[in-house]
């Protein structure tokens, strides 16, 4: 019943919301559970296992402390404009490529902010890090790309909130890749705006004949794979990635992962060598409802520092990789 006086208090606030009616749905299905025999005698100190009460749908329900999903809320376009779907998405993948041709590594200053959040978004607790960032970039054979991320917190192991990483901000941009195509639904859905200015709106779904490389779970030594849809935003000029906003394709109440939703934003990072701009994650923003948890982290980066593939400079990552142990999650 902890959950009511937040939710009351968002009828009392927002009344005409266009999520009142499902505010009130909800305080309606808790209040009848309440009233099932034997709820109102269970001692406030029993503990109940998390296994033992399938409450999936009625958090499902709740989508006040999240953005909308990709497919609950499509960004307006400009009508009777024909988007040249096949050039977007392949200026769009040239970019991609173009990048990881070009980078080996790159450094970065990384700030996470991390919060276990109420049913309408409020923190309950909060927590901020701040991370020593680098990604290197591989393809060990053609169309087979990979990123290994390594974090330091000053000079040391890093330590993560609630002992969980997330990783794969660079790699999410990477489904545009030539090598990725034949892995997605592409659709041009017209010309839209990001910040008052023009953008393509592509919108992509994992197809499901087709591999899943992209991102998975890790959860101790168990791996399990992530079937994604999203939507990019990409400029009509160079074709540049701006911002990707992702879901699961559908909930994997296996292990208790019921929602994750992306935004991540990309901008120019300067390369003198090369006279060119190469676009990388700026900040990542990610949504997600797993073991009966809610949470929101937010991820920066800056001061990056780039290494190209033809430099002859080395950095010397971490020498110690933080382990995960059998209970810790890994999101990348």
């Amino acid at each position: 019943m902890r959950a009511l006086p937040p939710l009351e208090t968002f009828l009392l606030q927002s009344p005409d919301s266009t999520q009142s009616a499902q505010v009130t749905d909800l305080i309606a299905q808790i209040k009848r559970r309440a009233a099932q025999p034997g709820a109102a005698i269970t001692p406030i100190h029993t503990a109940i296992s998390e296994s033992v009460v399938d409450d999936t749908e009625l958090r499902l329900s709740i989508k006040t402390w999240e953005p909308p999903g990709v497919d609950d809320s499509k960004p307006s376009v400009s009508a009777g404009l024909v988007c040249p779907e096949g050039q977007v998405i392949s200026e769009a993948g040239a970019g991609v490529k173009q990048l990881v041709d070009d980078i080996s590594n790159f450094a970065a200053i990384e700030d996470l902010v991390h919060e276990n959040v109420d049913e309408l978004g409020n923190a309950i607790t909060r927590e901020t890090r701040h991370y020593n960032y680098l990604a290197e970039i591989s393809e060990a054979k053609p169309g087979y790309l990979e990123v290994q991320e390594h974090r330091t917190e000053h000079g040391e192991v890093p330590q993560f909130p609630d002992n969980m990483i997330s990783n794969g901000f660079p790699t999410l941009a990477f489904l545009f890749h030539p090598a990725m195509w034949a892995n997605f639904e592409f659709s041009c859905e017209g010309m839209g705006e990001l910040n008052g200015k023009a953008m393509w709106l592509v919108h992509f779904r994992q197809r499901e004949d087709r591999p899943t490389r992209i991102q998975d779970f890790k959860i101790g030594s168990m791996i399990y794979s992530i079937n994604l849809k999203g939507r990019a935003w990409i400029t009509p000029d160079k074709f540049q990635i701006v911002r990707i906003e992702s879901d699961l394709v559908k909930p994997m109440p296996n292990i208790q992962l019921l929602t994750e939703h992306q935004i991540v934003e990309y901008g120019p990072v300067r390369a003198p060598k090369k006279n060119a701009e190469l676009w990388l994650p700026k900040s990542a923003d990610l949504y997600f409802d797993f073991r009966k948890h809610r949470y929101h982290r937010r991820h920066s980066f800056d001061h990056f520092m780039l290494f190209l593939t033809d430099s002859q400079e080395k950095y010397a990552g971490p020498k110690g990789a933080p382990s995960i142990s059998t209970q810790s999650p890994e999101k990348r």
